[in-house]
């Protein structure tokens, strides 16, 4: 764990911007220094998001006293930030080198995330820290342990569930809940929940509600979807084919997966992207047999075996027949 010294040294903490497992780790770190500063609020550090590719990214200046969690440092300049005694948290494969090259905690998706580092690296040892001489004599100090003890179950489970859907772990009983967690924190946003925070209130109650709604909107869009059997060659069967309009970009994965798990073997969703005076239909693969990729790969598209997406550049009215016919021929065309 961290060592509770440095973490007294904070003065920024940076985090994952428009991700609710970086809003998540924010929302721990945040309860975290809230508790360690509880004498002096004026010292719990500064919370930032921020995101890759954007110049105040790449700008980013070198100090001591910053906390980096579910993100690093620029990479073409994270050399600069080894003698600052900066502190980096982190699980995402592309940048292992940057955190452990910068004595950082790295940690494979097994079992972590932004959040659930957050929680074992900062909350977890300014909590022990805090209770390590506490009398068990004195009621003020039984309301500080009750008040540790509350904080390390919530946040613990809270991390939990960031975990499991930051890391797709849609297998684990938990993953619906997980689910309406992460959808309530993308609806809130990091400021309005952090802010809400400063104030004296976590919102869990609201975000629930709200992941709840959101959810229930991406199954209501999914429950749409017109079905097709199609004939697959390369695996030797007829699959369930569901195909739907989905109107709103983020619900895209969780409509598909709600197809997936209630009896369809390949789910398509498209939407239509006006840019550039282009129109561009924009199809999503979802399929439990390793052929999504397959077929995004063909149609000049990417992605990964169970999951990808390709574009269809025109402009003529598309219809689920016409994005069937063209996922139909690429089914019966694999061998």
């Amino acid at each position: 764990m961290t060592e509770v010294d440095r973490l007294r040294e904070v003065k920024q903490v940076f985090y994952h911007q428009s991700c609710p497992d970086g809003t998540a780790s924010a929302m721990i770190c945040y309860a975290a220094f809230k508790f360690l500063h509880a004498k002096s609020p004026e010292l719990i550090p500064e919370l930032k998001s921020v995101q890759y590719n954007t110049d105040f990214f790449e700008k980013l200046e070198p100090r001591p006293g910053q906390l980096f969690v579910d993100i690093t440092p620029p990479r073409a300049r994270w050399g600069e930030w080894k003698d600052t005694g900066v502190i980096v948290l982190d699980h995402h494969e592309s940048v292992e080198e940057i955190t452990r090259g910068l004595g950082g905690v790295y940690a494979t998706n097994d079992a972590h995330s932004g959040a659930r580092l957050a929680f074992e690296q900062v909350l977890t040892p300014i909590v022990e820290e805090l209770c390590k001489d506490l009398d068990s004599e004195r009621e003020s100090h039984n309301i500080i342990r009750s008040d540790c003890n509350w904080a390390l179950q919530q946040w613990g489970e809270f991390s939990r569930l960031a975990m499991i859907r930051d890391t797709w772990k849609d297998e684990d009983p938990d993953f619906e809940k997980a689910t309406v967690q992460a959808y309530g924190l993308m609806t809130l946003g990091s400021k309005d929940v952090l802010d809400s925070m400063k104030e004296g209130r976590t919102e869990l109650g609201l975000i629930v509600r709200l992941g709840e709604k959101d959810l229930g909107k991406a199954k209501f869009m999914a429950d749409s979807a017109r079905k097709y059997e199609m004939a697959c060659p390369k695996l030797g069967r007829t699959l369930s084919v569901a195909v739907y309009n989905c109107t709103e970009k983020k619900y895209i994965s969780d409509g598909c997966h709600h197809l997936l798990r209630n009896g369809t073997d390949f789910a398509v969703s498209y939407f239509t992207k006006h840019q550039d005076d282009k129109t561009t239909t924009v199809v999503s693969l979802r399929s439990n047999d390793p052929i999504a990729g397959i077929i995004a790969k063909k149609m000049d598209g990417g992605g990964h075996a169970k999951a990808a997406g390709f574009g269809l550049p025109n402009g003529e009215a598309v219809s689920m027949d016409v994005v069937a016919a063209v996922v139909r021929a690429q089914l019966e065309a694999l061998q």
